[in-house]
């Protein structure tokens, strides 16, 4: 099911999804390197990145930048493809359409299954959230 008009005005993100597939090698019993495949191109999301409750700084906003320390959310329309320890490489532009924003090519691993939301209040959402968590270390992606 396609976003809603509010969806349409919020989910200004965009973002890819790899599905990750790892082999076993069969002479040692031992996986092998993960492989990657696009699922979804340029999909339309919303990133929510975790508070800062840490904040030293007074006047300063409460939200934190991601990190490899913290578990963030991404949420996407309901029927995407999409499974834990799966992949999220962040596309977002700035406003202007054609800048890249300070996030942009950040890559996170899905952590645990995605939670599918029917509605929200007197709303219909329909969407999925999906836990994030940005990799230290990303992979190449195709």
């Amino acid at each position: 099911m396609a976003l809603n008009a509010r969806q349409k005005i919020a989910y200004k993100h965009l973002c890819n999804i790899y599905s990750v597939t790892r082999s076993i090698t069969e002479s040692t019993g031992k996986p092998g390197a993960e492989t990657f495949t696009l699922m979804s191109s340029a999909l339309s999301c919303l990133y929510e990145y975790t508070d800062n409750i840490d904040a030293a700084i007074e006047g300063m906003g409460q939200v934190k930048r991601p990190t490899i320390f913290t578990t963030d959310r991404v949420h996407v329309e309901a029927n995407t493809n999409v499974k834990d320890g799966w992949i999220v490489k962040d596309l977002s532009l700035l406003p202007d359409g054609v800048t890249h924003s300070p996030t942009y090519g950040t890559v996170h691993r899905v952590k645990g299954a995605p939670n599918f939301t029917a509605s929200s209040g007197h709303r219909r959402a329909n969407k999925l959230v999906l836990e994030i968590v940005q990799m230290e270390h990303p992979p190449t992606l195709p």
